[in-house]
């Protein structure tokens, strides 16, 4: 890795759409060490974050190639920066592969930065429950450490924004996906936390062999000074102690309910968060009285509005069938359920019986997978799914979106949600 970026010709493969995500974080916290960056993303500049685009436009040693991507800014260059959303089978990367070039992340940019200072980084992964998990263990850690603990990765905030703010002593909490975690090498987590192995992405990876592969890089560095936690209820991950010396934990779920949580997945969630408060040693008072608090986060089984003696929630995240599959049993209520969309390779089977036993409705967002689902009643976009569901609601009901599939290429799951909770506030 290039201990000095001034200067030095950095391509940025994929801009993104997310203000504070991994392509433009990493443009604008290279331009800001100097260096001469070339920012390229095959999406036209009309469906990009203008916000994002403003704020780069402002740097004189960034050049923003949009539209399209060209073997030439990958040719010659010092480093190329992956956006995690980019394969990594790309032509383009390739051009830069053969020439030597070293192929990195933001997370990579990030531990380079730090590699020298006295931090912990508590590092989250697995298919389901990532976000929640960190969040917990984010409140938890602030019970005991105050304003020395920070949040980032996969959660929409680059630790590559607040990395020259980080201080002696400091504790890092970073959500990773398996294409974050691709490219480490050298990277060490001094608590990584699996929280479960299921089908996902395999419209990405080859095989699941392929995506445990790149999971299982979150331990590939410890040391025996270092700690992991995993899922006992996990077949494949309960065995991942073999391949770490770190010290283990292991959460099943907690032995309370607290108010606000639901799911029992997310009881295993916040166990998961209360071993990483042991590590710490955040008294279990502390811990739990979080825990009892916690709200919930955004787009997770997020309780969008109440209204009329009917419940909206907005579970947007839940792109694969794994997801649906645990958010429908998280209701007592009758469901109306808004789902539908692009498949990603993962079978649909036990998703659709779900349906067909839990959901009273189901609203169907067009895409390719819905010849898979039970019957559904089909809805030309989100504003129609959400007002045929509100006009088909009682009192009582659980409006829910947990689509199981991806909206991609239409949208991401994150604007799928933006968009649900739009059309949700406008009903009167």
């Amino acid at each position: 890795m290039i201990d000095s970026y001034k200067d030095k010709k950095i391509t940025v493969m994929g801009l993104g759409v997310i203000e504070k995500g991994s392509g433009f974080s990493a443009a604008r916290f290279l331009a800001r060490k100097g260096a001469r960056v070339i920012v390229t993303d095959h999406k036209k500049k009309s469906q990009l974050n203008p916000s994002t685009i403003n704020q780069l436009k402002k740097f004189k040693n960034i050049q923003l190639v949009l539209g399209k991507h060209r073997k030439e800014d990958f040719k010659g260059r010092d480093l190329v920066v992956r956006n995690p959303g980019v394969h990594w089978d790309s032509e383009y990367l390739a051009v830069a592969g053969k020439e030597g070039t070293p192929i990195v992340n933001d997370l990579s940019l990030f531990f380079n930065e730090i590699k020298d200072k006295d931090v912990k980084v508590v590092g989250v992964t697995g298919t389901r429950g990532k976000t929640t998990t960190t969040f917990l263990i984010y409140e938890i850690l602030r019970k005991k450490f105050k304003n020395k603990v920070w949040i980032g990765g996969n959660v929409g905030n680059s630790p590559l924004n607040f990395v020259d703010d980080i201080k002696k002593g400091d504790i890092v909490v970073l959500e990773v996906s398996s294409f974050q975690l691709h490219e480490l090498k050298k990277e060490r987590f001094n608590v990584a936390v699996m929280t479960n192995l299921l089908p996902d992405h395999l419209n990405f990876y080859r095989s699941m062999a392929e995506y445990r592969k790149d999971k299982e890089n979150i331990l590939k560095n410890q040391t025996e000074d270092d700690y992991v936690v995993l899922n006992r209820r996990d077949p494949v991950v309960n065995k991942m102690i073999h391949h770490t010396p770190a010290y283990g934990y292991y959460f099943t779920e907690i032995d309370f309910t607290p108010k606000h949580i639901k799911g029992r997945h997310n009881l295993a969630n916040a166990d998961a968060a209360m071993r990483v408060a042991d590590i710490f040693k955040v008294s279990k008072k502390a811990a739990r009285q979080v825990v009892e608090n916690f709200r919930g986060v955004p787009n997770r089984l997020e309780l969008v509005r109440e209204h009329q003696g009917r419940e909206f929630y907005n579970d947007t995240t839940a792109t694969s069938p794994d997801a649906g599959v645990a958010a429908l049993s998280a209701f007592e209520n009758d469901i109306i359920l808004i789902s539908g969309g692009n498949s990603k390779g993962l079978d649909l089977k036990q998703f659709s019986q779900e349906i067909a036993k839990k959901a009273k409705i189901l609203i169907l967002l067009p895409g390719n997978a819905n010849k898979d689902l039970p019957a559904g009643l089909e809805a030309v976009d989100m504003k129609d799914a959400v007002k045929k569901a509100w006009e088909l609601s009682e009192e009582g009901d659980v409006i829910l979106l947990s689509p199981g599939l991806t909206w991609l290429p239409v949208m991401n799951e994150f604007m799928r949600g933006e968009q649900f909770v739009k059309e949700v506030k406008k009903i009167k």
